[in-house]
């Protein structure tokens, strides 16, 4: 199996669908959709990753691995194969949940729709504040986790990772998402804090560009330039953060 199949499928799992616990948030039609859900979904690769989804009470919770109950498990052949489902070019084999067939595909799967239509977005539907808003949450977290597997598999990138020291990075989008990552010599983790506790912090001047600059519409050093974006404390662990996320758009479409 390649290293591009194996860091994809890493990304899909624990970074894409981890959108899914905002999703129902702020999703109007998804946030009624499942508000009675009471079901957990296991999304299993051969030798390879693991990744379950719950929904219970109108929540939604994206973990690695498993959850202690589990109603359908969807298992996949290689990373490959799982790559496929993603690009909507294959289907999973089920082992787990035979009854809840028809559940995905006509429930579950509006909420994997609606989760596309905002990771891909379009000139046209970013002019939307709303679509906006959401499409930068979004963008952000799959940016942070993805980051431990790029890191784990991808060679420059685990080059890069074995320079990383102790030390938190605070990615806060002024009225609007943040995110915390703690990191050591070839660790990342994406976890709780906040500016008190964080080593160093970008701080972005709005979603705008936000959304510009985490899609690459934006130069670093430009905005840095415009102060549109401010970086407080140790710069040098967001440089090497930012070698490790340079190399993202290889692995996500």
């Amino acid at each position: 199996m390649s290293i591009e199949e194996k860091i994809k499928a890493g990304v899909n799992l624990y970074a894409v669908i981890k959108n899914i616990e905002q999703l129902v948030i702020l999703d109007p039609e998804i946030k009624e959709l499942v508000k009675n859900w009471n079901i957990s979904i296991e999304f299993r690769v051969k030798n390879g990753p693991v990744a379950s989804v719950r929904f219970k009470d109108g929540s939604c919770d994206v973990k690695r691995g498993k959850f202690d109950k589990t109603n359908v498990v969807l298992f996949f052949m290689s990373e490959a194969h799982l790559n496929k489902m993603f690009d909507g070019n294959a289907n999973p084999i089920p082992l787990k949940g035979f009854t809840k067939l028809g559940f995905l595909d006509k429930e579950f799967s509006k909420v994997t729709d609606k989760l596309e239509y905002y990771l891909k977005p379009t000139p046209e539907l970013l002019e939307d504040s709303n679509y906006l808003k959401i499409n930068t949450i979004f963008t952000l977290t799959t940016a942070v986790n993805a980051l431990p597997v790029i890191m784990e598999f991808d060679p420059k990138a685990k080059l890069t990772g074995s320079h990383l020291t102790k030390g938190s990075l605070f990615i806060n989008v002024e009225n609007g998402p943040n995110a915390f990552i703690n990191t050591d010599t070839n660790y990342i983790e994406v976890t709780e804090g906040n500016s008190e506790t964080a080593t160093c912090e970008m701080i972005i001047k709005d979603i705008s560009i936000a959304n510009k600059f985490f899609s690459g519409g934006v130069d670093i050093f430009s905005a840095l330039a415009k102060q549109d974006i401010k970086i407080v404390g140790q710069t040098y662990l967001l440089d090497n953060i930012g070698l490790i996320l340079d190399r993202i758009p290889i692995y996500v479409n």
